[in-house]
């Protein structure tokens, strides 16, 4: 095999794998990164010949002591010659569509600072496709200048400081061949949990040693549909409950040994501060309109000195932003978010900390924050953003129900679609999203200069748009509006930037590559305003939207907006005042727009300033005083009108 070969434009990529006995994992694992300029296997004391295999294969070798996992990763991380890691354990490869995406990757510029994998599982013969196993997504591929491994003996996990995107392909994790294999397993992972927890100050009470164990198996068995994957699925989740049991038995084991404890903590940062106790709870992985907001919110709750937490999925967008923020963090696993162990954790957080407002930034946040929360004397906040109406079920009257005392719907559509749901309508309050304003605009030479920086010519009629790609944002409606106009207007130029994955993703792709199409799909972009600012026009066609916080940010910058009459968005651009309403799902509409707009300067600049002024109405100070508002409401405290 051959390997450290960079051919010029490319970015070279380093693949760290740590390794202790791995002879009949070793050679599959390092012919799947063999794409990479160099392989490092980093090796705790082999005694079956794995070190010579990767010598063999082509790989440097280095042996260093077990400090734990995330410690080893980073070990091998600071060993590496180049600064993109590629981290793979022994026992996974990565599939041909992997291999493919990162051989993509390598020819155009990263667009983020790290970059997810779907993770599949195969155990006793069988790939394990249910109960949350799947997709397990896993940041394996980052930058380690902003990024690192967290974590201590186990649950380690990726942390960067920057957007972390998805790419093609799958990881295929080889976990156990036999039930011997399994057992032996259980028996060193949870020695070290033990060990971890027993450092941070867990004790095993009644629940950890009989209800956790049974509800892991309910909930992944039955309720998350456990049962589709036959006798070895019923294996494995048998073997989580008794590695449960285990755990708590290894726990009381090491305190009666005298194991010495330290202050409980939780895995990133410990709050302090005075005012309320506030967590927020959001389960989202990419960094998002909503995760934004939520930074958003916490940064003018510090201002005010209030004592806060984010609870989010390690190895989340949001868990790296809010940690180079500053920003109290409690972080748990992905897979344990979902399932009762991790429920119970935030429990017990929520308990110690004497939290007092819990507020819930998404669905599935506000199902784990009610479970959590049972019995205890918090009063619970839930956000709501997305335009699908809740269901009358018994679930969604009790999650808005009597587990939740106050809803924050972000639009009065919003609202309207909660209170047709059941959702009682003095417990819903409107509180739009918020946006930074900019004290001033850039001046006419540095606007040249950001214009020239994205490509855009002195003569040409920018447009653009920031957001995800996927069906509801319509950037497939965008790109077919730009080809109805590119031969009449060529002077029109299109930027459609934001994170592309998935199928939608590929498909607005393959639209937009035609020679002479005039979209260009620029990625993940950090700066916003040097985008906006050298932009002419805004266009937001979302097919269904709870506000289009990105329109606001667009107007801050003195964009007026053409947008689709849908949703919240009306409630924020006005018709023949900030902007163009059209159709939802036109690209006939969208582009008669445009055209309009470019044709009539001096309506723009009328638009430009009515925009500006507008969105000062929504600044990031009035959604936080709103949102203190609610707060102190609950609570019993003044704190000024919603």
């Amino acid at each position: 095999m051959r390997m450290g070969a960079i051919p010029l434009g490319m970015t070279p990529i380093s693949a760290t794998i740590i390794t202790l006995n791995e002879a009949a994992n070793i050679e599959r694992a390092i012919r799947s990164v063999a794409d990479a300029a160099e392989v490092l296997v980093v090796d705790s004391g082999s005694m079956d010949g794995t070190r010579d295999i990767a010598r063999g294969l082509g790989a440097r070798v280095i042996e260093h002591p077990w400090p734990g996992f995330a410690r080893q990763k980073n070990f091998a991380s600071g060993q590496a010659r180049y600064d993109w890691i590629l981290s793979l354990d022994a026992d996974e490869e990565l599939n041909e569509d992997a291999r493919e995406a990162i051989r993509h990757w390598k020819t155009s510029p990263p667009r983020a600072a790290g970059f997810r994998f779907a993770r599949r599982a195969h155990y006793l013969g069988r790939w394990i496709l249910h109960s949350g196993w799947y997709p397990d997504f896993k940041t394996r591929l980052f930058d380690r200048r902003r990024g690192a491994w967290h974590g201590n003996y186990v649950h380690e996990s990726v942390v960067v400081e920057g957007p972390v995107e998805t790419l093609p392909g799958e990881i295929l994790h080889y976990t156990c061949d036999s039930i011997e294999d399994h057992k032996k397993r259980i028996e060193f992972y949870t020695d070290l949990a033990a060990k971890e927890m027993i450092e941070n100050g867990e004790r095993p009470g009644l629940a950890r040693r009989l209800v956790v164990p049974s509800w892991i198996f309910f909930d992944t068995y039955f309720l998350r549909l456990g049962v589709l994957d036959g006798p070895e699925g019923l294996r494995r989740y048998t073997g989580c409950c008794s590695g449960e049991l285990c755990l708590a038995a290894d726990i009381m084991l090491c305190k009666r040994r005298g194991i010495p404890r330290r202050c409980r903590g939780c895995s990133a940062v410990t709050a302090t501060g005075a005012g309320w106790r506030i967590a927020h709870v959001d389960t989202g992985l990419a960094m998002r309109g909503g995760q934004v907001q939520l930074l958003m919110l916490a940064r003018g709750l510090a201002r005010r000195k209030h004592t806060q937490w984010i609870v989010c999925p390690q190895g989340s967008a949001l868990e790296s932003r809010a940690l180079a923020e500053g920003i109290p963090v409690f972080a748990l696993p992905p897979h344990d978010l979902a399932h009762a162990y991790g429920i119970l954790e935030l429990g017990r957080k929520l308990l110690a900390e004497r939290v007092e407002i819990l507020h819930a930034h998404d669905g599935k946040g506000q199902t784990i924050s009610w479970l959590a929360s049972v019995g205890l004397p918090v009063k619970r906040v839930a956000s709501r953003r997305v335009t699908f109406q809740p269901r009358r079920s018994f679930d969604s009257r009790v999650k808005y129900g009597v587990g939740c005392h106050a809803v924050i719907a972000v639009s009065t559509y919003v609202k309207n679609l909660m209170v047709a749901s059941g959702v009682p309508e003095a417990r819903v309050v409107v509180i739009p999203d918020g946006c930074d304003i900019p004290e001033a605009l850039p001046n006419s030479s540095e606007r040249a200069r950001r214009c020239a920086n994205w490509g855009i010519g002195e003569r040409e009629f920018a447009v653009g748009h920031v957001g995800a790609f996927t069906p509801e944002k319509g950037q497939d409606v965008a790109v077919e509006a730009a080809h109805l106009v590119r031969g009449e207007h060529p002077e029109i130029r299109w930027l459609l930037a934001g994170e592309r994955t998935g199928g939608f993703a590929r498909k607005v792709e393959e639209m937009a590559r035609p020679a002479g199409n005039p979209v260009r799909l620029v990625g993940t972009v950090e700066n916003l305003a040097d985008l906006l600012s050298a932009l002419d026009l805004f266009i937001l066609p979302s097919r269904a939207e709870g506000l289009g916080s990105a329109a606001l940010v667009a107007m801050a910058q003195g964009l007026p907006i053409v947008a689709s009459r849908v949703g919240g968005i009306p409630e924020i651009v006005a018709e023949g005042e900030t902007g163009w309403l059209v159709e939802p799902g036109s690209p006939l509409a969208l582009a008669n727009a445009v055209v309009t707009a470019s044709a009539d300067p001096a309506r723009l600049e009328q638009f430009r300033l009515a925009a500006r002024a507008k969105a000062k109405s929504y600044s990031s100070d009035i959604m936080v005083e709103r949102t203190v508002a609610v707060y102190g409401r609950l609570l019993g405290e003044s704190a000024g009108p919603p």
